[in-house]
């Protein structure tokens, strides 16, 4: 599954849009993370945790003004190339400085 979220123009749904006015981006991430929430208490209604394995990865990082660039995309700075990652169970642990595709592995063995 791929979120869009948080991405610019940073436009985060009521209620986060109040809850964080002037904090566009901290919006988007509230927002997401509370969609999030929701999509893994419907699977571990439907799954066994012990049987699933959750990963959670970035597509890219954010500059948030960072070297001038207030996004992404123009330059190659650590802001916008390490992604933030996480899993569960948190037994599976993902080396930070692995690029995303050789993680696979890391998924498949755990899966096995």
């Amino acid at each position: 599954m791929h979120l869009y979220d948080p991405h610019m123009p940073y436009q985060p749904p009521a209620p986060f849009r109040d809850q964080y006015k002037g904090r566009s981006y901290d919006g988007e991430i509230a927002y997401t993370d509370h969609e999030l929430s929701r999509l893994f208490d419907a699977v571990h209604k439907k799954t066994p945790p012990d049987k699933t394995l959750i990963a959670v990865l970035s597509d890219h990082g954010e500059s948030l003004g960072e070297h001038g660039e207030y996004s992404h995309g123009i330059f190659l700075y650590e802001a916008t190339l390490r992604i933030p990652a996480d899993t569960e169970p948190a037994s599976v642990v993902l080396d930070p400085d692995v690029w995303l595709l050789a993680d696979f592995a890391t998924f498949t063995k755990a899966s096995l």
